[in-house]
C-alpha cells in the first residue's frame, strides 16, 4: 500500500494527512503555499508508473494532475506566477519537458524536446530562466533554458559550468530582476558539496567572466534550497563519523555552518521552504516510513 503522505511537526504531531497511501517524492509547494504537487508511484527514472498528484491544502482534496496515464511524470516545478507546472515525462522513448495549467485545465503541452534526457529543477523568480538537469550514461550536467516574456523557451539551453560535475540548479530568489546566484551540488574527488556561482544573464555562459565558485557546505552537502529571504542556503549533509543525514544552513554573506536538525537515526531528503519562509518541509523516515515533516528555519 505504500506510505501515507502525512505532514508532521518536529514533535511528531500530525498536522495534515494528504491523499491515499502510496510512494511519494518530489513534493513542491505552489508560490502562494495553498497547494502541493508530488510525484506518486514507484519506478526508476524512466519508469512509467509514476504520476503527478495535486493536493489542495485548504480543502484537503487530492486530484491526479498529468493527463497521459501511460506515460511517467515527475520533477514538477511551478511557474513563478503559479499558473503552470513544468514536469518531465517519458514519451517517445525520451524524457521530455511538458507543461500544464496548474488549475488542471487543458492538456499536457510539450514544453521542450531535448537531445538527451532532462528534468526541470528550478524556475527563476523573474520567469526568464528554467534550470534543468541532464543524466547521460555516466555524466550529470546542469543546463539553463532561457525563456521569453511569455515563459516559452527562447533559444537553446546554455551549459552552466561544465559537463559531468553534478546536478542541481537553484536560482536565488531576487525581489526584482534576474537571479544573482545559482546554488548547486557538484562532486569532485569523490566528495559532493554545495556551491554558489554568480549568475549573469548578459553573459553567453550565464556566468561572469571573472567569477569563481564559492563552496558553501563543509564536509559534504547536497540538495540545496534557498531561504525566500535570499540570504541563506539550506542543504542536506552527512558529517564525518556519522551515518545519519541532517539539515544545515549557511548565510551567503559569511559565517559558520549551522546544523538545524540533530537526527541520530533515519534519513532526510532535501528541504523545501514555504513561500513565506516560515517553515521548512522535508521528507524523513523517523516514523519508519518516508513522510513529510515541517520545522521552523531554526530547526524547532
Amino acid at each position: 500500500r505504500g506510505d501515507q503522505l502525512t505532514i508532521f511537526d518536529r514533535e511528531g504531531n500530525t498536522i495534515q494527512t494528504l491523499g491515499e497511501p502510496d510512494d511519494y517524492s518530489r513534493v513542491s509547494f505552489s508560490p502562494d503555499g495553498s497547494k502541493v504537487v508530488a510525484t506518486r508511484g514507484i519506478g526508476g527514472r524512466r519508469g512509467g508508473a509514476r504520476q503527478l498528484w495535486m493536493f489542495d491544502l485548504v480543502r484537503g482534496i487530492p486530484s491526479r494532475f498529468s493527463t497521459d496515464p501511460d506515460s511517467s511524470a515527475s520533477f514538477p516545478v511551478w511557474s513563478p506566477d503559479g499558473n503552470r507546472i513544468v514536469f518531465a515525462s517519458l514519451r517517445s522513448g525520451k524524457l521530455n519537458l511538458y507543461q500544464r495549467l496548474s488549475n488542471g485545465g487543458g492538456e499536457d503541452e510539450l514544453f521542450y524536446k531535448p537531445d538527451e534526457d532532462i528534468y526541470p529543477l528550478s524556475w527563476s523568480r523573474n520567469g526568464r530562466f528554467l534550470g534543468v538537469g541532464a543524466v547521460g550514461a555516466d555524466l550529470q550536467t546542469r543546463w539553463v533554458i532561457p525563456l521569453d516574456d511569455k515563459g516559452k523557451p527562447a533559444g537553446k539551453p546554455v551549459l552552466f559550468g561544465q559537463r559531468g560535475l553534478g546536478l542541481g540548479v537553484e536560482f536565488s530568489p531576487e525581489a526584482n530582476g534576474p537571479p544573482r546566484w545559482v546554488a548547486y551540488q557538484a562532486t569532485r574527488d569523490g566528495r559532493t558539496e554545495v556551491y554558489l556561482w554568480e549568475f549573469d544573464p548578459n553573459s553567453p555562459t550565464l556566468i561572469p567572466a571573472d567569477a569563481g565558485e564559492w563552496q558553501v557546505s563543509k564536509g559534504g552537502g547536497s540538495a540545496p534550497q534557498w531561504n525566500p529571504n535570499g540570504k541563506e542556503v539550506t542543504y542536506v549533509g552527512q558529517r564525518e563519523g556519522s551515518q545519519v543525514y541532517n539539515h544545515y544552513k549557511m548565510n551567503i554573506n559569511g559565517g559558520p555552518e549551522i546544523a538545524i536538525t540533530n537526527n541520530t537515526s533515519g534519513h532526510v531528503d532535501g528541504p523545501e521552504y514555504s513561500p513565506d519562509g516560515k517553515w521548512i518541509y522535508f521528507n524523513g523516515n523517523e516514523t519508519g516510513t518516508m513522510q513529510l515533516w515541517r520545522m521552523k528555519p531554526d530547526g524547532t
